[in-house]
């Protein structure tokens, strides 16, 4: 919509004066917004001067000497209808003039339109010698994007900043200037930190598979020790058996990992990769390789001991205690490091450039140091038990106990199994909950409130800005935030830090009772009162950031900060790691907005954010209400600033991931416990079956079973969250998740 009349070209001058000399300022007519009229306090009619500012980078380049002032006359009044259209390119200038105040001056950036037919004019060195600048703008098609060219398009942005640079370096020059950079760092940043937490359970779900395909090795060694016994026994040798356990094995195994990689190459609709297949493989080859040990450890002992089906008391060898020390000292190594240096390694910049395969076993590899750790000392209440047992008269707990208390170390693996299993399922579970956790606190971190007004480029709220227009809204506070504030210099206090002023006690109403619950201090929600505010005798109370300053200020402390084109007295009242709305990796400071609008009664202090308290549903009627009152006016709500975050592609796989890992880790917690009741099932059934000519009752015998197996599964089962836990609170520093 435009009052008045549009911008003409015009043949007009006014005499002014520029480098002391009295030259003639060629009239350029101008249209801009009320809200632009209103903020550089200009009317229709009215006639600027216009000089080339010696500051700007674009003048510097040129003799100053040669430019000319030129001059702007406002004949209309522009509003825009939709500044949000996708025709302003998320520009708001032209709806609102930027405001910047550094805390001592302001700024006011304002932008017109001028009539087309007046660019030729305006762009002639000729005339008036200006500097410009022109912007092409190129849109990139998001459906184009592949990830699987990233590298590819990585390297072609690097070149084009190389041969042509930034537009700040020489903006007499031509010069690219592109977001894609910045997300492709921000995608490749977060798509690393992905595939390094993923891989924590990858690996977790890698260990307990192979975990489980030993346990199926074991219970087909078992079942085939008839058979072994009659080939051993008519002359087969120790070589021809395990070759004929290769061959059997790899036909056994290459069908499911085959179908099992075409399954999963379906489900996930990515590209394949060799990876993957190598994966495949090496589940055919793993397979394979457990058959032939287990095979291996029954086709070399003596026929004699082959053809008992008694359990055999297998000593320990130094070098499986090497070997089971070695696992131990491993895993205690991983979670220093992991504790120490991150999951991000030790990087100059943090930045993760690969996954680190060891710090990705740690958890397994705490896992299994616990589980062989309790499969040592488990023999030890064992023994007691059976002992213990010994001394009644009834035959189950006797001879369950001591059955238990011998069994070798094949019926110990279901135990390990079952502990690896839910360590690494109650892994996934608490860390799948701490992500979601994480990410709410994040949202109500970033925004402050459950909605949250800024002003954009504008620099200031239009001050027709009142949220409490909007049907549904309970309560409001404002607040004005100067990005780079100034110390004094006077000790303790130095550098800069961001400032945020904000009325105490609207914004305590605001966020009560929410993760964001500012636990405003008494002394901030007071009023203070008197003509010395802001001075030594009668200082501003303030919040700090635990860096702020030079570090070491405390409550109590006084600092100066240069505000407003003065000193101001402030004081320490709390120091904090974090405020709700504040980044978290800048000092800040955060005193009473009151308090400092009272000492500055001749400026007012401009409101930059309001924070707004109300339900989900009020968030279309506050956008509709914002509109009205001011299109450069951005709303930023809590819950959508979650959703984006939580639906994220990459972030919400890592959730899924783990929620994934948290099922198949209980489907394995399953299987362990089923297989336990399988291995050394013919040795269990030929001696119940002699216990039954002695009068065992089938309750008995499932007592026996349960006495035999019970305890194993009890301790694995504790042992296994209770790892699952430690194991979180251990690794948890290193992942920056808690």
């Amino acid at each position: 919509d435009l009052y008045k009349r549009q911008p003409q070209a015009v043949d007009e001058t006014v005499p002014t004066q520029f480098n002391d000399q009295p030259v003639d300022a060629q009239v350029f007519e101008i249209a801009i917004s009320p809200e632009t009229a209103r903020q550089i306090a200009v009317t229709l009619g009215d006639t600027l001067v216009l000089q080339p500012a010696r500051d700007d980078p674009v003048v510097r380049r040129s003799p100053y000497n040669q430019l000319r002032p030129i001059a702007v006359r406002v004949v209309g009044l522009i509003q825009l209808n939709d500044v949000t259209a996708e025709y302003w390119l998320s520009d708001t200038r032209l709806d609102r003039a930027i405001e910047y105040d550094d805390g001592n001056t302001v700024q006011i950036y304002a932008t017109a339109l001028f009539a087309p037919d007046a660019y030729p004019l305006l762009a002639d060195p000729a005339q008036h010698a200006l500097p410009f600048q022109y912007t092409w703008r190129y849109f990139v098609d998001p459906a184009r994007l592949d990830a699987g060219q990233f590298d590819q398009l990585a390297a072609d942005l690097r070149k084009l900043d190389a041969q042509y640079g930034s537009v700040f370096a020489d903006p007499t020059k031509i010069g690219v200037s592109t977001g894609l950079s910045r997300i492709l760092r921000d995608y490749l940043s977060q798509r690393n930190l992905t595939q390094a937490v993923l891989s924590l359970i990858t690996v977790g779900l890698i260990g307990v598979a192979v975990a489980v395909l030993a346990l199926v090795a074991g219970i087909a060694a078992d079942r085939r020790r008839d058979a072994l016994r009659l080939i051993r026994g008519r002359g087969a040798s120790a070589r021809q058996l395990l070759g004929a356990q290769v061959v059997e094995g790899f036909l056994v195994s290459v069908p499911p990992a085959g179908l099992g990689y075409l399954a999963a190459a379906v489900l996930a609709g990515g590209r394949a990769g060799i990876w993957s297949g190598i994966a495949a493989a090496s589940v055919a080859v793993v397979m394979v390789s457990l058959l032939v040990y287990t095979q291996s450890r029954l086709v070399r002992r003596p026929l004699g001991d082959l053809e008992q089906d008694d359990l055999v008391v297998v000593r320990i060898t130094p070098r499986r205690v090497v070997l089971e020390a070695l696992i131990v000292a491993l895993a205690l190594a991983g979670v220093y490091l992991l504790r120490r240096r991150g999951i991000a390694g030790g990087s100059a910049t943090g930045a993760i450039s690969s996954m680190d395969p060891y710090l990705a076993a740690v958890p397994i590899l705490l896992g299994l140091a616990v589980g062989l750790l309790t499969i040592r000392l488990y023999a030890i209440p064992a023994r007691l038990l059976s002992w213990l047992s010994s001394l009644r008269r009834d035959l189950v707990p006797v001879l369950g106990f001591r059955r238990a208390s011998r069994q070798p170390g094949d019926t110990s693996l279901p135990v390990l199994v079952l502990l690896l299993a839910l360590a690494v399922s109650t892994f996934a579970l608490v860390l799948t909950t701490t992500i979601d956790r994480g990410q709410v606190a994040s949202s109500w971190q970033q925004v402050g409130a459950d909605y949250r007004i800024t002003s954009g480029l504008s620099g200031y709220l239009y001050r027709g800005v009142d949220p409490t227009a909007a049907s549904g809204v309970e309560a409001v506070a404002r607040a004005s935030i100067i990005p780079d504030a100034l110390f004094s210099g006077r000790v303790p206090g130095s550098g800069i830090a961001q400032l945020m002023l904000v009325e105490p006690a609207r914004l305590q109403e605001v966020t009560a009772g929410t993760p964001a619950d500012a636990h405003m201090p008494i002394d901030m929600m007071r009023e203070q009162i008197g003509a010395d505010i802001g001075q030594p005798t009668n200082p501003i109370p303030a919040i700090i950031s635990t860096k702020a300053g030079n570090g070491t200020m405390a409550p109590g402390d006084t600092f100066g900060m240069s505000l407003f084109s003065r000193e101001t007295t402030f004081v320490v009242v709390e120091v904090r790691e974090r405020f709700a709305g504040l980044p978290i990796d800048r000092d800040f400071v955060v005193a009473p907005l009151p308090s400092v609008a009272a000492i500055n009664p001749d400026r007012p202090v401009r409101n930059t954010d309001m924070f707004v308290r109300g339900p989900r549903s009020v968030d279309e009627t506050l956008r509709d209400t914002l509109e009205q009152q001011s299109q450069s006016a951005n709303l930023t709500s809590r819950a959508a600033t979650y959703d984006a975050v939580h639906d994220a592609p990459l972030i919400a796989g890592v959730a899924t991931g783990f929620r994934l890992g948290l099922i198949v880790t209980a489907l394995y917690a399953g299987v362990a416990v089923a297989f336990a009741m399988l291995l050394r099932g013919k040795a269990r059934a030929r001696d119940q079956a002699y216990l039954r000519t002695l009068g065992l009752s089938s309750r008995q015998s499932l007592g026996l079973t349960a006495v035999e197996q019970g305890p194993g599964i009890v301790v694995g089962v504790a042992a296994g969250v209770i790892l699952g836990l430690a194991s979180t609170w251990l690794i948890s520093p290193g992942l920056n998740l808690i």
